[in-house]
């Protein structure tokens, strides 16, 4: 019976509709409600939550001209279909975290309908990685190359915010660290 169940958080590094409609699906019979989906994002060094869907509403999605993505553009389509890619919303900001979109080549915050890599600052952000002080000044000291404004954690996450809400279209590498190898 998950009937009672009144969230179901998904933070996966891209929350794919698809898995949501088919998980939905499935479950209803057992009393699952699609409201209970609280699709987020977090990263381990932001003490997980960063964004969320608010409790008790179906999650957002938005269909994106697929070529318009791959040149960075966010273009909102009507309709879906082979030209177009559906995302879910990781929600809103839930806490004291500023979230921005910067611009990978310029260092500045990226215009209203452009991808970028999200960058984040807050008191839930570590200060860096134990004994690595390369890597934590890569990753936890950015800086705006405009304004100087920071230190912001690098996520090396790619998305965009539309309407409050943040959308992640990808990461600037694959990479899986076992053993820190």
């Amino acid at each position: 019976d998950l009937s009672h169940w009144e969230v179901a958080f998904n933070g996966a590094e891209q929350v794919y509709h698809k898995t949501l409609d088919q998980f939905a699906e499935y479950f209803a019979p057992c009393g699952f409600r699609r409201e209970a989906f609280r699709p987020c994002y977090g990263l381990a060094e932001a003490t997980l939550m960063v964004m969320g869907g608010p409790k008790g509403r179906a999650p957002e999605i938005q269909h994106l001209i697929s070529s318009g993505l791959e040149q960075n553009q966010v273009i909102i389509s009507q309709t879906t279909g082979e030209e177009t890619r559906t995302l879910v919303s990781c929600g809103q900001d839930v806490s004291d975290q500023k979230i921005i979109i910067v611009d990978l080549e310029t260092l500045t915050p990226c215009v209203a309908d452009q991808v970028g890599e999200i960058w984040v600052s807050g008191p839930s952000v570590a200060i860096g990685y134990w004994n690595n002080p390369s890597e934590t000044e890569l990753t936890f000291n950015a800086r705006l190359s405009n304004s100087g404004k920071g230190p912001f954690m690098r996520t090396g996450d790619l998305g965009f915010l539309y309407e409050g809400e943040l959308y992640i279209t990808g990461r600037l590498k694959d990479l899986i660290i076992s053993d820190g190898n």
